[in-house]
């Protein structure tokens, strides 16, 4: 019978005897494993509106991603003043656009990065120009934490219409 002995490593020496289909295959389990860990994770919008236009008009802002995907959607009652649609869950694309409408008269608001918005103030546009419910619609907020939502990544916007 034949006995396997093994010699100690030298200082210095490789120890690494894996070969190329060995590395490829853990690299492959590592980022599948890592991919499908980030793709389970939902992310949170808190959107507070402050709706104080006094012909009680109501406006529906709708967030999208960068592919003008839909994430969710919500409506602003006219008059309302502060209203706050906690914590809405969506998957894991990152909000690009929010778009406010009311009938033909549209705001726009584009993220300046990974989910943030800068402050912006717009008059919406309409088509046919007409006389609309808001003199100026302002977006703000961004991928922050809100007390409202402790889960990691979710974005807190506030729409203010006037």
């Amino acid at each position: 019978m034949k006995t396997k002995t093994t010699h100690p490593t030298k200082i210095g020496a490789s120890t690494n005897t894996r070969n190329l289909f060995q590395k490829t295959f853990i690299l492959i389990a590592i980022l599948t494993l890592t991919s499908f860990g980030f793709k389970a994770k939902a992310q949170t919008i808190t959107v507070d509106t402050y709706n104080s236009t006094g012909l009680l008009c109501d406006w529906t802002i709708d967030i999208q991603d960068a592919f003008n995907n839909s994430l969710t959607s919500v409506t602003s009652a006219g008059g309302s003043g502060l209203f706050s649609y906690n914590c809405i869950t969506i998957g894991t694309p990152i909000p690009f656009y929010v778009i406010v409408t009311r009938g033909t008269c549209t705001a726009t608001f584009t993220s300046s990065g990974g989910g943030n918005f800068t402050y912006s103030s717009v008059s919406p546009s309409c088509v046919p120009p007409s006389t609309s419910c808001a003199a100026t619609i302002d977006c703000a907020g961004g991928a922050q934490s809100s007390p409202n939502c402790p889960t990691l990544g979710d974005y807190h916007l506030l729409i203010q219409i006037q």
